[in-house]
């Protein structure tokens, strides 16, 4: 039932996301035995923000935990159908999203991941409309500058200068101009970090070298258990028959299309990488596939013609979803 009023483009099925995301949130919170990570090894900007007054709190964390979800479901959508990513406008997107950040209880706590995912809708944002830009040197500033902030929030996010640089080898011909702005967009912060690590007279410096040196060239799974393998399958079934019905109508879409979800296909593949990095051994790391999931979940039900099967597909998630919560 959710599907058919989210496979519409009307407005007013958005404003039940709030409410669902305010349910997943506190349910979130309550089942997960360690809903704020309190250590201090994923980045050096994480860290200032434990330090923040009032970040302390429970119920403050899980204030900004619902606020950075509901932002990001609306602004996922928002960038979805203003850039034409899919054939036609939905709220599928939104949803889809919602249930993908909601998969497990740990995806929703006090994260870097979660402050990372809404940094990226914006470099995704900045990235979309690179395409046929007249002037594309203050978006490619700001996409690596946001980039840069993620990288200071999780280390192995340095990754994702990868995403950029193919993607706006997609998306755009080559400009030196470009490249060299955007170097410079993700070298600024990293220096007004130092100037003000240097000038403060903190350890962190420290701290930020030897979270580089945790990087080792292995994959490392172990944060999975048997209880995640149901939602791995699920999980994998259906992107799998996703991707299948994508490349069949692959070219059938215009070109501004085709570039778009390219790219989030490149997104999905680094994200992969960043995931089986053992840097942290957390399940709140594998959030950050939901962006890509999400858009390539919305394409697939979209497409599907017979009310029954997408409905019954979303049900069986929603199941998988539900049982890691009771569980």
């Amino acid at each position: 039932m959710l599907i058919k009023v989210f496979k519409s483009a009307q407005p007013i099925s958005l404003f039940y996301l709030p409410i669902l995301a305010a349910l997943v949130v506190y349910f979130a919170f309550r089942l997960n035995p360690l809903p704020v990570a309190l250590d201090h090894d994923h980045g050096v900007l994480y860290s200032f923000l434990l330090q923040i007054p009032g970040t302390s709190q429970l119920w403050v964390c899980m204030l900004i935990s619902f606020v950075l979800v509901t932002l990001q479901v609306l602004f996922f959508n928002r960038i979805i159908v203003q850039n034409e990513v899919l054939y036609k406008p939905s709220n599928l997107p939104a949803l889809l999203h919602l249930v993908s950040l909601s998969v497990l209880p740990g995806f929703l706590g006090f994260t870097p991941f979660l402050f990372i995912n809404t940094l990226l809708l914006l470099v995704i944002h900045k990235t979309c409309k690179l395409y046929k830009a007249p002037g594309a040197l203050g978006l490619a500033f700001d996409a690596c500058f946001i980039l840069a902030i993620c990288t200071m929030l999780y280390s192995p996010c340095i990754l994702l200068l990868l995403f950029f640089i193919i993607s706006l080898s997609i998306l755009r011909p080559f400009n030196w101009r470009e490249w060299m702005v955007a170097a410079m967009g993700f070298v600024t912060p990293w220096i007004l970090l130092t100037v003000f690590l240097f000038l403060s007279d903190q350890q962190s410096t420290t701290h930020m070298a030897e979270d580089v040196t945790r990087l080792k060239p292995f994959v490392n799974f172990k944060t999975l258990s048997s209880s995640h393998l149901l939602t791995i399958f699920s999980l994998l079934f259906l992107l799998t028959l996703a991707l299948l019905k994508l490349r069949n109508n692959f070219y059938k879409n215009v070109i501004k299309m085709r570039k778009y979800q390219l790219c989030f296909f490149v997104l999905l593949l680094i994200m992969l990488l960043i995931i089986i990095i053992p840097f942290q051994h957390t399940e709140a790391r594998f959030s950050l596939l939901a962006i890509p999931v999400s858009v390539f979940l919305a394409y697939y039900f979209m497409v599907l013609k017979r009310i029954f099967v997408f409905e019954l597909l979303f049900t069986l998630l929603l199941a998988v979803v539900a049982y890691n919560y009771i569980r």
